[in-house]
Formats: structure tokens, C-alpha cells, sequence
């Protein structure tokens, strides 16, 4: 079907079976780029973390072995980041919109 599901965040280990998690949040973020992106590893070095931060623009990180407690507050802090910017966005348009029919008065 066309149907299309919308994420508000996905998380992925960057050792995937058959694809590293950066690939996959590369391709998953250029289908949906107002998902909130984290990264789980164990052993990445600071150029990987620095590239998935600036390029992906992977939100949050969190460092193999996690904890269940450490995981649930980079799950809520990304889904609250993602209700402020879809919000913002509206509020914005809302703006927009409200500029432009000033003008056409």
C-alpha cells in the first residue's frame, strides 16, 4: 500500500547485521529527517561520533554497555526535542500565515 509510517525516533546499534548503524541512520534520516536519531556503540571513536553529529545529525548517543534507566531518559529527552521542533515549526507557519493575510488586508 502507499501508506507511509512516521517515526518519532529511531535507534540503531552501529553494528548492524549487513549494514553499520550510521548507514542506516544516513538513509533512514534523508526518508524521514524530523525523526530523532540515536546511536547506541561500544567502540566508535571521537572522528565517528563528531561526523554522526554534524552530518547525521544524530541527537543523542548513548555508550555500549547501557543501562535500561540511561536508555528511557535519551528516548524521552529525543521525543521531548521532537514535540518542541514539530511545535516551533507549526507555531512558525501559523506566523506565516497570519503575516500574509495582514498584508492582503
Amino acid at each position: 500500500s502507499g501508506e507511509s509510517v512516521d517515526f518519532s525516533c529511531v535507534i540503531a546499534d552501529d553494528r548492524m547485521p549487513g549494514m553499520d548503524g550510521f548507514e542506516f541512520l544516513a538513509k533512514f534520516v534523508q526518508k524521514q529527517p524530523d525523526c530523532e536519531l540515536i546511536l547506541l556503540s561500544g567502540a566508535v571513536s571521537m572522528n565517528e561520533v563528531v561526523t554522526a553529529l554534524d552530518l547525521l545529525h544524530i541527537r543523542s548517543f548513548i555508550a555500549k554497555p547501557w543501562q535500561a534507566y540511561a536508555l528511557r531518559a535519551v528516548v524521552a529527552q529525543a521525543l521531548s526535542s521532537r514535540r518542541l521542533h514539530l511545535g516551533n515549526r507549526l507555531l512558525a507557519q501559523m506566523c506565516r500565515e497570519a503575516a500574509l493575510d495582514f498584508v492582503a488586508d
